[in-house]
């Protein structure tokens, strides 16, 4: 298993960052961003720790125990039950980890969600003098923002985005790599596997949502509100 901590994008350096400030934003959305992000790293790292020390653990004991070849003593059978044990923790090590993923990808998702939804609501309260409490349907708010001549499916990282909205759907409904999921570059080729046993590329789809939503405040920016993006963005 492959154990990695996650970084607030905002604090990673691989992630090239557009325009960060937005003269639109009065009541700071975007800037709130990074304690829910914060948070969720956070809560990953914290989980991710316990799992990095139990992976030492049972690589150490593998060394001091490995797998007898033959079985011609009582202590080679003590050793073959001493490593059935460590490949019992080993399965239990991966499942946490796949679970921890899943529900990372779960929270990354609904504060996309949400913040697509401040943001509409935001845009109704200036624009309409209005409340609008959004759409729980992603096409509803794709239609919202495609009524102001904003495209999602032309942002950066979209298709990142789109698969881990997919994703979203089979963790909380289905559990499986259905025929729609399976056309999703992570997920192809493993039509019916269990969502279990499929790697999440968990740092990928945080720091795609993060640029998707950076992208999505420039459009507002300069589409909405008609102000000028900066020149260095």
């Amino acid at each position: 298993m492959n154990y990695k901590y996650l970084t607030p994008p905002e604090l990673n350096s691989k992630v090239k960052l557009r325009q960060i400030h937005f003269r639109f934003d009065k009541t700071r959305i975007f800037s709130f961003l990074s304690f829910p992000i914060g948070d969720i790293c956070s809560l990953y790292n914290n989980s991710i720790k316990s799992q990095i020390e139990k992976d030492l653990e049972l690589q150490n004991r593998i060394k001091k125990t490995p797998y007898p070849t033959e079985i011609e003593t009582p202590d080679d059978y003590s050793d073959l039950r001493e490593n059935q044990f460590i490949d019992q923790e080993a399965h239990q090590l991966n499942s946490m980890n796949s679970y921890l993923n899943q529900m990372t990808a779960v929270f990354i998702w609904s504060l996309l969600e949400q913040t697509e939804n401040k943001l509409i609501n935001y845009i109704e309260k200036i624009k309409k003098e209005e409340n609008h409490s959004g759409f729980g349907n992603w096409k509803d708010r794709k239609q919202y923002f495609k009524d102001w001549n904003i495209e999602l499916h032309n942002l950066n990282n979209y298709n990142t985005v789109l698969e881990l909205q997919k994703f979203n759907n089979k963790v909380k409904h289905l559990g499986k790599v259905d025929s729609e999921l399976s056309k999703m570059p992570t997920f192809r080729n493993k039509l019916n596997q269990p969502l279990e046993y499929i790697t999440i590329p968990i740092e990928k789809y945080l720091n795609s949502f993060y640029t998707y939503l950076i992208d999505l405040f420039c459009e507002i920016e300069h589409k909405i509100f008609e102000y000028k993006l900066n020149e260095d963005y």
